[in-house]
């Protein structure tokens, strides 16, 4: 492992200059999309989608070309930055935190899919990944690979700051600005105010029988059958 700016990354697919390369890069697109995700947390899923999508369902790209050349990473030795004869629109993934995001993307009209999942299912995932992926240490045990990952000392950077709590709520700000008169999907819908609970009103009582008269019945007074 090696360090970057106090990041760890893999060496061997990793290296200063390329990370720098990638963050310096004027080789951003207005119709590229970027699949950001922080590692072991859906990147596969969301390529193999995309693809499907570019393609209008036709499942020969997938089949046909390795996942590393449809969606080649941005931060690579062997960059998505460097590859020629890439048609748009570009898929490009990385694991990158925003301080070290390709700085261009943010004069472009570039797209970014941010993929997130829940951080105990990273850290197992993660955890079983280390231990038969070469290019990353010794996982160690796994109480000791939880708390590296609670200090923040995780592969390509601390999970808690690849996509801060701020920035999800500036995201949704930003969104909502831009889809204001758009049709809201559902779960767009704010919730409805509710008006404070009415004074409660008694409840009414349940009917009782009359009680039976305790005079005892005269001879004069015929039975009723």
């Amino acid at each position: 492992m090696m360090k970057f700016l106090g990041i760890l990354f893999p060496v061997g697919l990793y290296s200063p200059e390329s990370i720098s390369q990638a963050e310096n890069t004027s080789n951003v697109r207005d119709d590229d999309i970027f699949i950001i995700t922080y590692p072991k947390s859906g990147t596969t899923w969301m390529i193999e989608i995309l693809s499907l999508i570019l393609k209008n369902g036709d499942p020969s790209w997938i089949r046909s070309v390795p996942i590393w050349e449809r969606a080649p990473w941005c931060e690579t030795i062997i960059s998505a930055f460097t590859l020629q004869d890439q048609t748009s629109p570009r898929l490009l993934s990385s694991h990158l935190p925003i301080q070290l995001f390709p700085k261009a993307f943010f004069s472009t009209k570039a797209k970014v899919i941010y993929l997130s999942r829940n951080p105990r299912d990273v850290v197992v995932s993660f955890y079983h990944y280390s231990k038969i992926a070469r290019q990353l240490k010794d996982p160690g045990t796994p109480d000791q690979f939880l708390e590296n990952f609670l200090k923040g000392e995780g592969v390509c950077g601390d999970w808690k700051n690849h996509f801060t709590v701020a920035q999800s709520e500036a995201f949704d700000r930003v969104y909502r600005e831009q889809m204001r008169g758009v049709q809201a999907f559902p779960w767009d819908e704010a919730p409805e105010e509710t008006s404070p609970d009415p004074e409660p009103q008694p409840q009414p009582q349940p009917e009782t029988e009359p009680e039976p008269d305790p005079r005892p019945v005269q001879a004069s007074d015929p039975a009723h059958p």
